[in-house]
């Protein structure tokens, strides 16, 4: 069963798009040319009525058939969409208008050079008794990277109509590396072959140029991963000229879900107070003392960002301790895996079939003298040459977890015996 946002009488009756009932919003309203630039914006009031409600993973199938086309394909304004799970010809041709805006969205996403992310969700399969029976992967499908596209599109024409207007606004900002970070991620993906373009200041489309030419690589994910864990992370700011690196945008903020974070209920009421409405639409700024709110907005973006940190810190932990407790039934048990990260002590591994890390130390490794080279990023034996390297596919057999330290052992099996996988 899903578990509502709180207050329950917010996100599943005031604030949700119930089928064939009307509620209250204030839409951005853009217009996009056929490369994907924003023309002209509009802030509304306005009254939306749900026709059909849908979810991700039947309109994901819906698009099944067209997802093999390539963007920007001539057969773009033809696409025949899978017409079963529709209630009427009018849904269907509004889901086939946001995939046209979506293709020329992300074409524009491209040229700019924003990160572009193959992100994959852990899920829980629980039992009938509400125990977990299984952890899998789920891949972000298109309908997701609809919707995503759709309001990165909304939150940046927001936060470009308030700097343009030199209005207050609380901003997400993300920087550029630091020259010390800069050439330890350089070190690292040297290690891996891999060159990063850009000299002393690269762009987020050199970051994306290594991700792109590394994408048939069975370690992707490893760069992906490296990559990622090298960016700064994201936070809030009064300042409008940090902009956001990852997205490649020069201004951005929050705006999209005001009933589940507070900065994008903040944003709503500074476009509300500093905006006057006329037959609802959103027009010319009022005249508003400013310094007081920028004054608030300091402490405000400094809270929102300690806030969301412990609220990321605390659903990694719980998704670590449920894993640790779903593996407790498994000790002994053998797992075909991957070599993540290296570490002086061992190395880190993830399992094939599931989304669980764990760690290989020295001890619990082949009888010999294990040494990290760095240079050669492998773990290396001095007495038989052999080595472990990040990539590398192993057999490892659970030792112990436990759920209070969020710990996982394994040990090696056999990484050289191929008739031990499967």
């Amino acid at each position: 069963d899903t578990i509502p946002m709180l207050p329950e009488i917010l996100s599943n009756s005031l604030c949700s798009l119930i089928p064939d009932e009307d509620k209250l919003g204030v839409v951005v309203e853009m217009l996009i040319d056929y490369r994907g630039n924003i023309e002209k914006t509009c802030v509304k009031e306005c009254v939306i009525r749900s026709h059909q409600r849908l979810n991700y993973d039947d309109v994901n199938r819906a698009f099944s058939k067209i997802e093999k086309l390539k963007l920007g394909s001539s057969n773009i304004f033809d696409l025949q969409i899978n017409s079963e799970i529709f209630a009427s010809l009018k849904v269907k041709m509004n889901i086939r208008a946001l995939y046209v805006a979506y293709v020329r969205l992300f074409k524009a996403r491209q040229f700019r050079g924003a990160l572009d992310i193959n992100s994959v969700e852990t899920i829980f399969e629980v039992d009938k008794e509400k125990k977990i029976s299984g952890i899998g992967r789920k891949k972000i499908g298109i309908t997701q990277k609809i919707v995503e596209e759709c309001m990165l599109a909304a939150n940046s024409s927001i936060g470009k109509l308030l700097k343009d207007r030199k209005l207050p606004a609380l901003y997400r900002v993300h920087e550029k590396l630091e020259q010390d970070r800069l050439n330890s991620t350089r070190f690292n993906l040297k290690r891996f072959g891999l060159v990063l373009p850009g000299g002393d200041s690269p762009s987020a489309k050199d970051f994306q140029s290594v991700l792109s030419g590394s994408l048939k690589r069975s370690d992707y994910f490893l760069i992906q991963s490296l990559i990622m864990r090298s960016m700064n992370q994201a936070r809030y700011s009064q300042n409008s000229d940090i902009g956001h690196f990852g997205l490649g945008y020069s201004v951005y903020l929050h705006f999209t879900s005001p009933i589940r974070r507070y900065p994008d209920l903040l944003v709503h009421r500074l476009v509300k107070s500093n905006f006057k409405c006329k037959k609802g639409i959103f027009s010319k700024s009022k005249e508003v003392e400013s310094d007081n709110i920028r004054d608030n907005l300091i402490i405000l973006a400094e809270h929102c960002s300690s806030t969301e940190k412990r609220a990321d810190e605390a659903s990694r932990d719980l998704i670590h301790y449920e894993k640790c407790r779903f593996m407790l039934s498994k000790y002994g048990m053998v797992f075909e895996a991957q070599i993540i990260r290296l570490v002086s002590f061992g190395f880190f591994i993830e399992l094939t079939d599931m989304p669980i890390e764990g760690l290989v130390h020295v001890l619990n490794l082949p009888d010999d003298y294990w040494i990290l080279d760095e240079r050669l990023n492998k773990m290396i034996g001095r007495r038989s040459g052999f080595s472990f390297s990040c990539g590398d596919k192993v057999l490892v057999e659970l030792l112990k977890s436990d759920p209070l330290t969020r710990k996982i052992d394994f040990r090696i099996v056999n990484k050289f015996d191929k008739k031990n996988y499967g």
